[in-house]
């Protein structure tokens, strides 16, 4: 299903190359014969979306499938039949290919469904030769129903003459000046060009490809694989509103029903208000995200929200991306990740000018020294063509400073329909005074077993591609799946571990330990020791590294790592407690300690659970939804599920 999708996606994203700039003044058609056949098809394909009459189109067929004479397939909305598009980007496409490329079609299986065939080349079909073929295909099609209508280059040429932004993103601002004329150059105003959008696409590419690969590694390994490459789409768990049916419907449904089955009901109804239920709902992740202009992401520590927002952004940003309906939409957007804890970072400590969306985008890059990118994300930030991308509206430095960007952020969305999506913990977002109006708002959903599967699968392969380089594809695919089900037969055999598996953070630690040839332990207490220092210290230092502050910065650094670090040891060597269960008067001491339930909720980690176990304890995170915003320290002997 991704691979297909990816042949489609690519359509949607911007060219790959421009011709070269005209030399005349005046040209009588466009240079249509120097782009590649991918931006040749690419352009087919825009033009027919373009038409008024045209309600969906798509690709026909992939690559190795037989596509019976047509490469793009159009719904009409006024028809039954369809409208169908032969792409020739070839040369001396004479008599021969007119013929053949009509024979291919009719010998296929859309004859009686078609009523329009559009034949597109890039070469010019005015010679008389070619002009005689086309009239005797058309012919030849009449006898069927179906018109025949030639695209040759002075016929899309023409096309475009009205299309000045197509003309723009294929062949550059200097052919709208010479071709549509200075009036629809200057009324593109400070619109990117092809050359622009190429360039900073690129260089975006380049650099949050580095960042993001350098600080989310996945599983802790020496030759860690690329993230675009070992990424498993989530599903989010969407908090829906079902309004309820008003009395008046109610009545009349059960009377509708006592005359359909001839049982009365005399007895009184009571009169209930109208209270809309709440019920989530489990959407796929690209279905959420198209929902609405404005999102907010939540997810506990290790869920993946924050990946998924790099992921999005080297999608966008690639030539064949993964996700075909957020391509439809945004294929030509840029997209601009921002730290929020960066951008309370800069609050704090500079001057009131370098507060603004601007100021904070191009602050992150130099600080990235991405320094030549400056000049065009100046530009593009008056282009609307945009989708701000905010990670972690819970990592500020004090409420104050993050209330002051959320401000910025709502101005500049008043200023730019521009898409964002936010990603936040819940209980951090909670504290926020933040507009919710206008905001879609989902949990990312735990890894369902095919996903940790699939995921497992990548991993493991890469391993052995490593490990195993003298086992031939058979023997290596053997090997992967023997370890993916010795891997998963020890996580069945602990109801806690399957529990961690769902969040891929604690999943790839484990395939680490599995990796290393570990035995995965079978109390969580155990699994706990081994992943405790990671969730603590290893994970919010990487993160706080990729936004370029220190973790003394980030809400929460007035409990130091070493503070934090003394503890876990010494409930880890704590002895426990030989009663069954904490008397209520020892829990409400425990509650009134240095490290009571209010203490925690200040540290970054403050959705923590603190139980001693059978010969230690450790510091987690617990899962939370966003109807759950406060955190609660239990105390418990007897082992819980996590």
């Amino acid at each position: 299903m991704e691979q297909q999708q990816r042949d489609f996606a690519w359509l949607y994203s911007p060219p790959s190359s421009t011709p070269q700039p005209p030399i005349e003044k005046r040209l009588a058609d466009l240079p249509i014969d120097q782009l590649s056949w991918q931006d040749f098809e690419k352009l087919c394909h825009r033009l027919v979306r373009s038409e008024a009459s045209v309600e969906y189109c798509r690709l026909y067929g992939t690559q190795g499938e037989a596509q019976e004479g047509i490469d793009i397939l159009a719904r009409l909305d006024n028809s039954l039949k369809y409208r169908v598009y032969q792409c020739k980007n070839v040369k001396d496409f004479g008599p021969a290919h007119i013929k053949d490329a009509v024979t291919e079609f009719v010998g296929g299986g859309w004859l009686t469904k078609t009523e329009m065939f559009v034949l597109c080349t890039r070469e010019t079909l005015r010679s008389t030769v070619r002009a005689a073929e086309i009239e005797r295909q058309a012919q030849e099609l009449r006898n069927h129903g179906i018109t025949l209508i030639p695209w040759d280059k002075e016929e899309l040429s023409l096309r475009l003459k009205s299309q000045p932004e197509i003309v723009d993103d294929f062949f550059g601002r200097a052919w709208v000046r010479v071709y549509c004329g200075e009036d629809a150059a200057s009324q593109l105003g400070e619109r990117l060009d092809s050359d622009q959008l190429r360039n900073l696409r690129a260089g975006l590419r380049s650099l949050y490809d580095r960042i993001f690969n350098l600080h989310d590694r996945g599983v802790p390994l020496p030759d860690t694989l690329p993230l675009y490459e070992r990424y498993i789409v989530p599903d989010v768990d969407s908090v829906e509103l079902m309004e309820p049916m008003s009395q008046q419907n109610l009545q009349e449904g059960a009377s509708n029903l006592s005359n359909a089955t001839g049982i009365g009901n005399d007895e009184p109804r009571r009169s209930h208000e109208k209270v809309p239920r709440r019920y989530s709902r489990r959407l796929s992740i690209e279905r959420w995200v198209l929902r609405a202009k404005h999102n907010l992401l939540f997810g506990e520590p290790g869920s993946g929200k924050s990946t998924f927002l790099r992921f999005l952004a080297l999608d966008l940003l690639h030539d064949r991306p993964s996700f075909l309906e957020i391509a439809k939409s945004w294929g030509d957007h840029l997209p601009i990740w921002i730290p929020f804890a960066f951008w309370t970072r800069v609050i704090h400590s500079g001057p009131a000018a370098d507060r603004s969306v601007k100021s904070i985008v191009t602050g992150c890059l130099r600080s990235w020294d991405a320094d030549h990118l400056v000049p065009l994300i100046d530009a593009a930030l008056k282009d609307d063509r945009l989708i701000i991308l905010v990670d972690g509206l819970d990592e500020h430095t004090s409420t104050e400073t993050a209330e002051i960007a959320l401000n910025h952020l709502d101005l500049f969305l008043e200023l730019h329909d521009v898409p964002v999506i936010a990603t936040s913990r819940p209980y951090g977002f909670e504290r926020l005074a933040m507009r919710r109006e206008g905001w879609e708002r989902a949990a990312i959903g735990g890894l369902t077993n095919s996903q940790q599967t699939a995921l497992a699968t990548i991993w493991f392969q890469a391993v052995a591609g490593k490990m195993n380089t003298t086992l031939n594809v058979d023997e290596k695919r053997r090997h992967v799946q023997g370890q993916v089900d010795t891997f998963f037969a020890e996580l069945l055999r602990s109801r806690d571990l399957r529990d961690l598996a769902s969040n891929p953070l604690l999943l790839c630690l484990l395939i680490s330990l599995q990796t290393q040839n570990v035995r995965l332990p079978l109390r969580r207490f155990d699994a706990y020791a081994a992943l405790t220092d990671h969730l603590i210290s290893t994970h919010p230092q990487r993160r706080a590294t990729s936004a370029r502050s220190s973790r003394s910065d980030l809400r929460g650094s007035r409990c130091r790592e070493s503070s934090r670090s003394s503890h876990t040891r010494h409930q880890a060597t704590r002895p426990r407690s030989s009663r069954s269960d904490l008397p209520g008067r020892l829990r409400t001491r425990a509650m009134r300690s240095n490290w009571s339930a209010q203490r925690v909720s200040r540290m970054p980690s403050s959705r923590a659970v603190l139980r001693p176990g059978p010969s230690s304890a450790a510091l987690l995170p617990l899962r939370c939804t966003p109807r759950t915003p406060s955190p609660l320290l239990k105390w418990k002997s007897s082992p819980t599920r996590l």
